[in-house]
């Protein structure tokens, strides 16, 4: 069979409906996307979780606001339709200033930066809230703002402040008593130190005397007891030292080096055999020890 011709009409009449199909398609794709676009904006005006104002042009009215933005001022929707509503009449004068900073920067680029401000309830309290706002595209100023309700927020934050307030206080309180125990610390630590020291003089002193004046005639165990009074007294003078040492530790700088602590422990197990020497005790000391730590007030 021979294919059919197409005259030029019918050619022609078949490019204009395919030029009004694609037409048609690409208006049906627009009203489409418009109204998914639409749908979206709609989920999100109805949304219980932030405010939305819109309006036209800043002269405070409001055009359209969801049931959330009216819940978070306390308004009703009759009282909204009979006009009780201005962003600006609910604007406290302190935050007027960067409303209209806001308001240029969005007539500028198109749209404000998240800032805080404060709106006035119905019943005279303060709604914290967290803003940001779109302009269209258009040349009437169309606007719409999307408010969040940071309140709780707020109130953590003043709560912290608080909290933070008290606490330094309260340091500044202890830090001002830990400084008088320590002042009376050191004051009784000199007393002890200079009651101490006398008698301990005294001690040292006759307890040499005799043994240089009658060492000869003590036996053998009474000059070793003798030296061991006076390595007590001697002893107990370095004792009396570190006493003052520590009371003044809180006035010093700790002096942190390397040490070895069976420096520290050997000589204290030499003193405990000293006092018992009936005792057979086998004590390993293993050395080094490494640590760190202020020599002085170690005793090293």
């Amino acid at each position: 069979r021979n294919p059919r011709r197409f005259g030029p009409d019918e050619i022609a009449y078949f490019k204009t409906m395919a030029s009004l199909l694609a037409i048609a398609i690409e208006r049906h794709g627009a009203q489409r996307r418009e109204s998914e676009q639409a749908d979206r904006f709609q989920r999100l005006f109805d949304s219980p979780v932030f405010g939305v104002l819109m309006g036209v042009g800043y002269d405070g009215r409001i055009d359209r606001v969801n049931d959330a933005m009216l819940s978070m001022l306390g308004y009703s929707r009759a009282e909204y339709d009979a006009g009780l509503l201005n962003w600006r009449d609910i604007t406290p004068p302190e935050f007027r200033e960067a409303d209209e900073r806001c308001i240029e920067r969005l007539e500028r680029t198109g749209h404000a930066l998240p800032w805080e401000k404060q709106y006035l309830r119905k019943d005279g309290s303060r709604l914290d809230a967290l803003l940001t706002a779109k302009r269209g595209e258009g040349p009437e100023p169309e606007w719409v703002t999307f408010v969040l309700d940071v309140g709780e927020r707020k109130r953590i934050e003043r709560e912290l402040q608080t909290l933070n307030a008290e606490l330094e206080t309260r340091v500044a309180e202890r830090t001002a008593r830990l400084e008088e125990v320590n002042a009376e610390l050191e004051a009784f630590c000199y007393s002890v130190a200079h009651d101490l020291r006398s008698p301990l003089r005294s001690l040292d002193g006759f307890s040499r005397l005799v043994v240089d004046c009658d060492g000869e005639h003590l036996s053998e165990e009474g000059r070793h007891y003798l030296e061991r009074v006076r390595t007590s007294t001697r002893q107990m003078a370095l004792l009396i030292d570190d006493l003052l040492a520590l009371a003044k530790v809180t006035r010093t700088e700790l002096m942190k080096t390397p040490l070895d602590l069976a420096q520290l422990a050997a000589p204290v197990l030499a003193q405990l055999q000293a006092a018992e020497p009936a005792r057979v005790v086998a004590v390993e000391l293993q050395a080094p020890l490494p640590a760190i730590g202020d020599r002085q007030l170690l005793g090293l």
